[in-house]
Parts: structure tokens; C-alpha cells; sequence
């Protein structure tokens, strides 16, 4: 069975895309001692800048420093954190890791496979980082379920979501045709370690998602999209293969997780787990930067928000079945 990174790596190789007019540099700048204080440029809007220097106004380690992406280019910061949905992104992205910097974003960070084609083949030359701001992957709820699963030898059978389309919680706000689906899908594939196989989407009258089939290898998800939803909220059914008792787990964007229907949760919810984790994201990343380790939510992820995307466009014009 192919892993969640080969099956997204396998789709990025057999796709084409170059950016013309960009040359390559073979330097490296040196990062800062791991004591030291590293600065991040700032893309984006004002409001988000005001968004991340509020959960970043106590990194003792980080300075952020807002600037134009021309700024960005020319600055001698080794990090650009991205918040805007610019058109030529992965021009972009190309440009900033040709002058030897690593990236954050907030995702999509390219329209198609080919993009993301050309964004890989430039971060292996470079020797740079992409990462991707997504916080589920740093809920404690989501990594102890992750745990559970694995450490119990438990088999999935179903995950049944139910989520606002635009919202992960009240304080961030998803772009994107299929919205919040896209980090819970990969959160899903996260805590199974499984890849999608293919997937069905339903759509209203007026053509938007209502609902999301994927099928995995041996279980389904449905995702079911609701506007008046505050979050989401996430379902685990499955059997211990070692006992054969059925098991059972919940958990949702307070932070929550209960096991087997439990009166008190294992995790109990949390009114800041939103901002706990972004930071945990991006001192993931941060720590990524100085040591040269892949950080956990790379730009393979947003590869899978892309496919996902794709798969849902593709599955609502033929009304069918998509392989992913």
C-alpha cells in the first residue's frame, strides 16, 4: 500500500510545468545559531499581518517584519511567511526560493500539478523549505487519536464529518472551492495513514458542495458541509483487530477528543486550541529552518488540496465516481 507521501510524491512526477525566465543560484545563506533570533518576512494583508503578529507578539525568538513581495525578494530575511492568494503564487514561491529562502504559506501555494511539479524540482535544487500553515495536524486531540489508532491496532471503518465549508473555527477562515474539506481530508489520512483512493461529491442547485464520499482502502469518509457550523466535528468508527470490539472516537475544532462515547473526554475542549496550535505550526517550521528537517505540514499537503480540489470540479460536472 503507498504511503500518504508516495502517492502525493507519484502524482507530482508524473506531471510537467516549468517556470520560464528564472535562473538558479547555487548559494546558501547561513541560518542564524538555533539561540539566535530569526526574522520572517510578512506578504500578505494588513489584517492578517495584525492576525499572526497577535499569537507571534510573545516568540521571543522571531521577529516579523511586514513587507511587499518585491521587498520580500530583495530582503535579507531567511523566511516568508505568504497570507495572500496571489495570482502568479508559485512564480513567487520560485522567486523567493531561488534567492535561497524557506516559505511559509497558508494554502494553495499553486493552481495545478504542474506548478507543483516545477515548486518541487526548484526546493530540491535550493536545498529550501515549504511548509504550510494547517493547525489540525498540531491539535493534541488529533496527534493522541493518531496514537490510539495505531497503538491499539485499530481498523478503521468509517469517519463521518461535519464541518462549516469556509471556517476551521471562528478565527480562520478557508479559501478554496471545497474549503475546510481539504485540511480534514488530509487530518484524515493523517491519523489512518492511508491515502484517498477516489472520491464522490454532491453539489446544490447553485453547483456548491453539499457532501464528500472518499474512499480509502478499507474505509470511507463522508464530509457533510454546513454553514452554520462553527467549526467541524469528527466521527471514528473502526474494530480492534486484536480483541475485535468495536471502537469508537470523537473530536472537533474545540480540541476535544472522547473515546468510546466517554462522559468525561480523554481531552477536554479548549477555548484557545486554535492559536495553541497555529504556534505550534509555526515553531514546527522554525525548528525545520535551523535544523534542516522536513517540517510535519509540508508543500506535499498542499499538493493534496489541489488533487482534492481537482477530484470535486471533476466529480461535479459528470455527477460520478473520481480516482484520485
Amino acid at each position: 500500500m503507498q504511503s500518504r507521501r508516495e502517492f502525493i510524491r507519484s502524482a507530482t512526477l508524473t506531471t510537467t510545468g516549468t517556470m520560464a525566465g528564472i535562473g538558479l543560484f547555487s548559494s546558501c545563506n547561513l541560518l542564524p545559531e538555533k539561540k539566535s533570533t530569526l526574522t520572517m518576512d510578512y506578504v500578505g494583508t494588513a489584517s492578517g499581518y495584525s492576525f499572526y503578529q497577535n499569537h507571534l507578539s510573545h516568540h521571543k525568538k522571531l521577529k516579523s517584519i511586514p513587507r511587499t513581495f518585491q521587498q520580500a525578494v530583495k530582503s535579507s530575511s531567511p523566511i516568508v511567511l505568504i497570507d495572500e492568494n496571489l495570482t502568479l503564487k508559485a512564480s513567487y514561491i520560485v522567486m523567493l526560493l531561488e534567492q535561497d529562502k524557506d516559505i511559509l504559506a497558508t494554502y494553495p501555494i499553486g493552481l495545478n500539478l504542474g506548478e507543483y511539479a516545477s515548486i518541487s524540482e526548484f526546493m530540491e535544487q535550493t536545498g529550501r523549505f515549504v511548509g504550510l500553515i494547517n493547525p489540525l495536524a498540531f491539535y493534541p486531540s488529533v496527534e493522541m487519536l493518531k496514537e490510539i489508532i495505531d497503538g491499539d491496532n485499530i481498523s478503521p471503518n468509517k469517519v463521518h464529518i461535519n464541518c462549516n465549508p469556509k471556517n476551521l473555527g471562528v478565527d480562520m477562515k478557508i479559501d478554496g472551492f471545497t474549503g475546510t474539506a481539504q485540511p480534514l481530508q488530509r487530518i484524515v489520512s493523517y491519523i489512518t495513514g492511508t491515502s484517498p483512493i477516489s472520491l464522490q461529491a454532491n453539489a446544490n442547485k447553485n453547483g456548491e458542495p453539499v457532501s464528500i464520499l472518499i474512499d480509502f482502502d478499507s474505509f470511507e469518509t463522508i464530509i457533510h458541509f454546513n454553514s452554520k457550523h462553527p467549526g467541524w466535528d469528527m466521527e471514528v468508527s473502526g474494530t480492534d483487530r486484536t480483541t475485535g470490539i468495536e471502537f469508537s472516537a470523537n473530536t472537533d475544532y474545540t480540541g476535544m477528543l472522547a473515546i468510546q462515547n466517554e462522559v468525561n473526554p480523554r481531552i477536554s475542549s479548549d477555548p484557545d486550541v486554535l492559536e495553541k496550535s497555529i504556534m505550534a505550526n509555526i515553531e514546527d517550521f522554525l525548528d525545520a529552518v535551523r535544523n534542516r528537517n522536513e517540517p510535519r505540514v509540508n508543500h506535499l499537503d498542499g499538493l493534496a488540496s489541489i488533487m482534492l480540489n481537482r477530484a470535486v470540479e471533476k466529480s461535479l460536472s459528470k455527477d460520478a465516481q473520481v480516482s484520485l
